[in-house]
């Protein structure tokens, strides 16, 4: 899916894939050697992440259930773990610094399409 930034009108992530399993929530980008500059995965249902056994350093978008940014993380490193964010739903998990790069920051929009 197509992640984008309807406050800023930009494209976040060209391909975002999506974690709303319980098997596919846990797993997340485990076992990932990397992530491509227009990949991205939303996880569903998330407050906090961790980066145990992460290969590579990601952005963290949290959202709430209006799809607004609650909390960006623009270079949470490997072996890190986020503090919780209790007005998040879901975090969107991108390559580093993305969130600058398009601008986006708290209080915007996020959609997908």
């Amino acid at each position: 899916m197509k992640v984008i930034n309807q406050t800023k009108n930009k494209v976040v992530c060209e391909n975002c894939g999506l974690a709303d399993t319980l098997y596919t929530r846990i797993k997340g980008l485990l076992g990932r050697k990397s992530l491509g500059a227009d990949e991205g995965l939303l996880i569903t249902g998330c407050r906090s992440i961790h980066m145990l056994f992460m290969r590579f350093p990601i952005c963290a978008i949290f959202i709430d259930k209006e799809n607004v940014a609650v909390k960006i993380i623009e270079n949470i490193k490997p072996w890190r773990i986020s503090g919780i964010y209790f007005r998040a739903d879901r975090v969107i998990e991108l390559p580093p610094w993305r969130a600058k790069e398009t601008g986006t920051g708290l209080g915007d929009v996020i959609n997908f399409q």
